[in-house]
């Protein structure tokens, strides 16, 4: 079997020929592309001449990474090792001069201009715009907008056209739209149309409307409050309340009968149009199974025939015009769908364009257009025809129809013969349809297929080598694995549905080859919900009652009171087996070796992380891979004390604030504070939250509750705290400012743990995001925040040694030795709740997707076409799930109480194949591949990087297992040297403190800081920024603008004249003008790196707050505002002259050859000192 896979394997790399692979999952894909890429350079080709198209960035960059590795090593490999490895990976027996090249190939590709290009799609296409964007008609210099920032602009601009629109049509199909959905609905609907945005641009509307009419089959466009008329007015009511009445005589089935017509003539008093009487017609003349087969007993139809027979002949024409009636409807809502999407997007595009932004769909679509419908598509080609002579396709599965569009428009020269480059050119794509799981990126499985025998006629055509070659052997999995997988595949259910041809699919393990054993497949029993008689609550004896049968397991589901939930019993199970692992000595499976996957990010996600926390001692967790950051607690908490900051009266968010962990007061503590003050009385009911806070903290009877009262004092310091700086700080600096001086991260740790700290450093990136972009507000924000729904994507390729929790489709590519699948009994088709309100046929055409009762026929077939891709992606997803494990799968599942096993979800199909080849545990506890008294607590150590970049041969393999056994080295042993902080910028002033001697007085900490401290600190920014906002202006003005800066400092009210006193001697002094003249500036950014005198190279960020640029030399200035300056005899301290001579070592790096002086100018006073080179230089070599 090895020989076959070597012998596709050397197929796939030729450089020879154009390739199309098919690789099952784990099969070797990147050490197939590398290898291809290096076969290609050896062959002659130039790096440059190279184009690798990768899936994601993450993928780009780990295949340069393992290529520049793999150069590396083999840069440096003696001849016959070198001989040896380059016949092994390429099947070539090397020249010399082959092996002297291929030394060379490693400074070759570094020294490419650009780098070597192995990019996204994306990367690619934004890279060709920006070198003919006029050819593309788009702006020069243009700007990606993420996907982030285009919602937002959309959001945005969905507002403006609800708002503002003048457009009397689009009105009039705002109001249809509206009255057809709530806000939820309407919101749901503008952002399917954004995802969709190309789809929507693909059709003029002359063939929008033939497409729809065709579609449903209407022949002429009648518009839904005009239709059925006629039939609304031939209803006779005198006969349908005689039917009434008949009806009521009856028995039960005919009475309620008898209601409905009520309720159809009740609407008919109403509504005079057909939609408004659909819901009552509907509802009397239809089932859920179709029309209704009769409206009486047959005893009633005898003795009423005139009545009923007039029931079923009314049903008669309403069934004639119900599907016309839907039809026309559905029309009407389409092209009303049609026109929001148009002012919805050309508003969207407006601004884009205003603001020279392309998203990503735009970079695609624009880079297709350039390529294929232009004048100047001949030149273009041209340009890359001679740029650009293999092209190297990864992911191909996920690839969408539109970026196979520009990917042909470049390939097509490839398979014409005669083309710029004489040399022999290919094509090269490696994928697997069974792996296609992002169709909602507009990935179509098909188009791997017929690509593949698109380019096989070309190459035929063209008389070009083109192979067609399959990986289907796995490098990753253990057989037992494998084995599950195979009998899975073999479902009549699933192999139709994992290929376009349907074809048999088989994996072989190649770890078998090797003898390795130790491959374990568990089932364990679904865990569902209990049926519970509702107690009554107001009968003590049913409350006092337990159940006499409850059986022990029963109470261990039973924590705190509360019943278990299915899902947190499957996560206790889930935490308990990698305790039990962890706990073993004999176990080498560590958490992380262990990775949880799920369908979707639910409640289950919280319910694994909590139980994974609750074991004595915690299992660590790397957290969900994306996170929604407005859901995470500790952000509501920080959001919440930003909203009290800007609306104190806001009673509801005050009480929020209090009862969080930043407020630090209790539910006792709220209810005592309202009960105990005077805002339930009538006296106080105008009286707002805080106004009472600060009530009781000020008249506090003595009699009082102590520690109540200092948690009242507590929270309304911190409320204070916050507002006085919130006026004056930007968002960032807020945050920061609670978090760190106001102790706000301990507090938030204390009662939510440690893992607060990933949000709420998220947080405060995101502050500094909105900074960067936007006018400093903390309103502004906030509310961007809170209405982005801004969701954090983490790289969990590696764990470290904790548990990882993913969706399938985010663990796409990764692999473990242990996988938990906990999350198998969902239905492969969504519920209604989580349908798009709009699809798209197979003819292009959008049509509106409405509830059950409104949906037509033509709805109908496209929704039933688009579930059956949901249902085969469904399948394709279970495939990507199962092969992600390693050594061990654990399979289980969760359901609510009287709800069975959905029709073909993963856990039937699962618990089908595992029933063919494993064997039952005991006390039905499940089903198993493999034999786990053998295996015991242990898994196979991996010695390679990858399973997809392993060492395709036995003697390697058996080295690496030697290898595990080897003693260890000493150094494994000793302590690990202290790491340098010269990879971590320090501001200049403080690598004085980062090297203090041990027995030094070290500075205390922001949270340790007094209020003379941080009053210092504040009366040093507010000098330095009066010292920089009025050096530019006229004397006359200098003490109306200080006086109105400092009005954003109150609590610095008491030293405001001292201040400006001491800022306006400085400005006046004359042997100062200099500092202020023409060739100064203020707040001066330099950073560099400079190797320090104890062999540090530091990194180095600061500002330099007055620099003179004088003829002669370069004066640095800097402000020391502290109360009582040293005398002029007083040596300069340490750490300011080290300050000094930082910055002056890195302006005169920048400015070689000119003079660089220093000085220090005391505000108090104010005082001026030139520092000497030499008392720079002594200080900086007292550093060693």
């Amino acid at each position: 079997m090895e020989s076959t896979h070597q012998q596709a394997v050397l197929e796939a790399t030729s450089a020879e020929n154009s390739a199309w692979v098919s690789a099952h999952a784990g099969s070797g894909k990147t050490y197939v592309l590398i290898t291809r890429l290096v076969t290609l350079m050896l062959s002659g080709t130039r790096p440059e001449k190279l184009l690798c198209l990768t899936y994601t960035r993450t993928a780009a960059a780990e295949m340069k990474q393992r290529l520049n590795d793999l150069l590396g090593e083999w840069a440096v490999l003696p001849d016959a090792e070198l001989k040896s490895e380059m016949k092994r990976r390429t099947g070539l027996t090397p020249t010399q001069k082959q092996i002297n090249d291929v030394r060379q190939l490693f400074a070759r590709a570094m020294d490419t201009p650009g780098g070597l290009k192995i990019q996204t799609i994306h990367a690619f296409c934004e890279a060709l715009l920006n070198r003919f964007p006029l050819e593309a008609g788009i702006s020069p210099g243009f700007k990606v907008m993420d996907e982030r920032a285009f919602q937002a602009l959309a959001a945005e601009t969905q507002a403006k056209i609800l708002q503002q629109t003048e457009s009397d049509a689009l009105k009039k199909a705002l109001q249809r739209l509206t009255r057809r959905m709530n806000e939820t609905g309407f919101n749901t609907l503008c952002k399917a149309i954004t995802e969709k945005r190309q789809d929507f641009a693909a059709q003029s509307s002359d063939k929008r409307r033939d497409g729809l009419m065709d579609m449903l089959g209407v022949t002429k466009h009648i518009p839904p409050e005009s239709f059925g008329a006629t039939f609304i007015k031939g209803i006779s009511r005198e006969t349908l309340a005689d039917a009434a009445n008949c009806l009521k005589k009856s028995g039960t089935n005919d009475q309620k009968l008898a209601v409905l017509i009520e309720a159809l003539l009740s609407a008919l008093d109403k509504f005079t149009d057909f939609e408004m009487l659909h819901p009552a017609l509907e509802d009397f003349f239809m089932t859920d199974k179709g029309p209704r087969a009769k409206f009486a007993t047959k005893a009633v139809a005898a003795e009423f025939p005139t009545e009923t027979g007039y029931l079923l002949e009314l049903q008669h024409i309403y069934i004639r015009l119900r599907e016309d009636f839907l039809a026309q409807l559905n029309l009407q809502i389409s092209l009303d769908i049609y026109m929001l999407a148009d002012a919805l997007l050309a508003e969207i595009d407006f601004k884009k364009n205003r603001q020279g932004y392309l998203d990503y769909d735009d970079l695609i679509f624009y880079a297709d257009k350039l390529l294929s419908n232009r004048r100047d598509t001949g030149w273009v080609l041209y340009k890359l025809d001679g740029g650009i002579d293999h092209i190297l396709v990864d992911e191909a599965q996920d690839t969408s129809p539109r970026q196979w569009s520009v990917i042909s428009a470049i390939a097509e020269e490839f398979f014409a013969g005669e083309g710029a480059s004489p040399r022999q050119r290919t094509l090269f794509a490696v994928g697997d349809e069974k792996q296609s799981i992002f169709s909602f990126q507009g990935a179509d499985p098909d188009k791997f297929d017929s690509m593949r025998s698109y380019y096989a006629e070309k190459a035929t055509y063209a008389q070009a080598d083109f192979k067609k070659v399959e990986l289907t052997a796995s490098w990753r999995s253990t057989q037992e694995v494998l084995g599950l997988v195979d009998r899975v595949c073999e479902n009549q259910q699933v192999q139709p549905q994992l290929t376009k041809q349907g074809g048999e699919v088989s994996h072989t393990s190649m770890r078998a080859s090797q003898n390795e054993t130790g491959g374990l497949v568990t089932l364990w029993p679904v865990e569902k919900g209990e049926a519970r008689v509702m107690a009554d609550l107001f009968d003590p004896r049913g409350a006092s009652e337990t159940p006499s049968n409850s059986s022990s397991d029963s109470t261990s589901d039973i924590t705190g009171g509360v019943v278990m939930t299915p899902q947190q019993k499957v996560a206790r199970k889930i935490a308990h087996q990698i305790a039990d692992w962890r706990d073993d000595p004999e176990s080498n499976i560590t958490p992380g070796d262990i990775l949880i996957l799920v369908q979707n990010r639910g409640p289950f996600v919280q319910d694994m992380i909590r139980a994974l926390k609750s074991q004595h001692p915690p299992i660590d967790v790397a957290g969900a891979d994306r996170m929604t950051l407005t859901d995470q607690l500790a952000v509501k908490d920080l959001i919440c004390a930003g909203q009290i900051v800007l609306m104190p009266q806001d009673d509801l968010m005050l009480a929020t604030f209090l009862r969080s962990p930043l407020g630090g007061m209790s539910e006792q503590d709220l209810m005592k504070l309202c009960l105990g003050s005077n805002l339930s009385s009538d006296q106080g009911r105008g009286q707002s939250l805080i106004a009472c806070l600060r009530h009781i903290n000020k008249d506090a009877a003595s009699g009082e509750d102590r520690d109540y009262l200092m948690r009242v004092s507590a929270a309304l310091e911190m409320i204070d705290a916050l507002m006085t700086h919130a006026a004056k700080l930007p968002p960032y600096e807020f945050y920061a400012y609670l978090l760190d001086a106001l102790s706000g991260r301990d507090k938030l740790r204390a009662r939510l743990g440690v893992e607060v700290d990933d949000p709420v450093e998220e947080f405060l990136n995101q502050a500094l995001e909105y900074e960067r972009q936007n006018m400093p507000s903390l309103q502004g924000f906030l509310h961007r925040i809170q209405y982005d729904d801004l969701q954090i994507k983490r790289d969990m390729e590696q764990g470290g040694e904790a548990v990882r929790i993913m969706t399938v489709h985010g663990a796409k590519g990764l692999e473990a030795p242990v996988v938990f699948l906990p999350d198998t009994c969902r239905s492969p088709i969504k519920s209604a709740s989580l349908q798009s309100p709009i699809s798209c046929s197979a003819g292009g055409n959008i049509i509106w997707q409405p509830s059950k009762k409104l949906v037509s026929k033509a709805g109908k077939e496209t929704s039933e076409q688009e579930r059956a891709l949901e249902s085969a992606e469904h399948k394709r997803l279970l495939y990507v799930a199962l092969t992600r494990a390693r050594d061990r799968l654990y399979v289980t599942g969760f359901l609510p109480a009287n709800r069975n096993l959905p029709e073909s979800c993963w856990y039937s199909l699962i618990e089908e194949g595992i029933q063919r080849d494993g064997h039952a545990l005991p006390d039905e506890s499940g089903w198993q591949i493999g034999d786990a008294s053998i295996v015991g607590g242990r898994i196979a150590l991996d010695e390679g990087e990858d399973g997809d970049d392993v060492e395709h041969s036995e003697t390697s393999n058996a080295q690496d297992i030697s290898a595990t056994n080897a003693p260890l080295r000493l150094w494994v042993h000793q302590l690990a040297k202290k790491e340098s902080v010269s990879n971590l910028p320090l501001g200049p002033s403080d690598y004085f403190q980062q090297r203090r001697l041990p027995n030094d007085l070290l500075p205390k900490r922001s949270g340790e800081a007094s209020t003379q401290d941080i009053t210092a600190r504040q009366r040093g920014t507010v000098i330095h920024l009066l010292l920089e906002g009025l050096a530019g202006l006229e004397v006359a003005h200098y003490e109306t603008t200080a006086r109105e800066f400092l009005t954003h400092y109150p609590d610095l009210e008491a030293e405001h004249n001292q201040i400006i006193a001491e800022v306006m001697k400085l400005l006046a002094k004359p042997d100062l003008q200099m500092l202020f003249g023409p060739q100064s500036r203020a707040e001066v950014p330099i950073g560099g790196r400079l190797l320090m005198p104890g062999g540090d190279n530091q990194l180095f960020s600061g500002r330099i707050d007055r620099y003179v640029d004088l003829p002669e030399a370069i004066l640095i200035a800097d402000y020391k505002t502290t109360r009582h300056p040293p005398s002029a005899d007083d040596p300069i301290d340490a750490d300011i002259a080290i300050q000094l001579e930082i910055y002056r070592k890195l302006v005169s790096a920048a400015y070689p050859g000119k003079e660089v002086r220093c000085a220090i100018v005391w505000t108090a006073g104010p005082q001026y000192r030139l520092v000497t080179p030499e008392e720079l230089d002594e200080a900086w070599q007292k550093l060693k």
